[in-house]
């Protein structure tokens, strides 16, 4: 009786390997056709950058490269959890606040316009103390980020009409707290 339960737990262990394994593949896979495809967006933003256009659609194009860029980033960290080397994250200096005003502006079509469509109005507003810059990787940071205020948004949208007049805020801080730098 025990070595049939250690034969399965075997046969369990065995499956689950190659389930990983064939996970990995398909990562793997779609990984590199996500990125062939961001080439292409990518020098695209850069092309109509260089054009003689209004600031606002220069800042649309710039939104464009930076997005273009995170997901390739969250593409590169998926390649590297295929190929288990995580030695590879590149790590940069942040300025938060900046990172902050970056997010918002970014964000700003969900949380204004489908808002807005939804029947509620969401304002945003960022707060940035002068910080000391932190280490870290920009892309994921922003990542966080970007799920923080879309939660925010997803939770003002669902307090249906008890939210008076239908508004939200959702405020972004930065701040130091004595040896520590905080964004909420």
């Amino acid at each position: 009786r025990e070595v049939i339960s250690q034969l399965e737990h075997a046969q369990d262990h065995a499956i689950r390997r190659e389930r990983l394994h064939a996970l990995e593949q398909i990562a793997g896979g779609i990984a590199h056709d996500v990125n062939n495809s961001l080439s292409g967006l990518s020098a695209f933003s850069e092309l109509i950058l260089k054009q003689d256009l209004d600031e606002q659609t220069l800042e649309w194009a710039e939104g464009i490269r930076t997005s273009t860029g995170d997901i390739a980033s969250i593409v590169r960290r998926l390649r590297q959890f295929c190929a288990d080397r995580s030695d590879q994250q590149v790590d940069e200096w942040i300025d938060l606040a900046t990172l902050a005003q970056e997010v918002v502006q970014l964000t700003q079509p969900k949380w204004l316009n489908e808002s807005l469509r939804a029947g509620k109005e969401i304002a945003i507003s960022v707060n940035a103390e002068a910080t000391p810059k932190v280490i870290g990787d920009t892309s994921a940071l922003r990542a966080v980020l970007t799920n923080l205020i879309f939660n925010a948004v997803d939770a003002i949208k669902a307090a249906g009409k008890s939210l008076s007049n239908q508004r939200g805020r959702i405020q972004v801080l930065t701040r130091r707290e004595k040896a520590w730098v905080e964004i909420r």
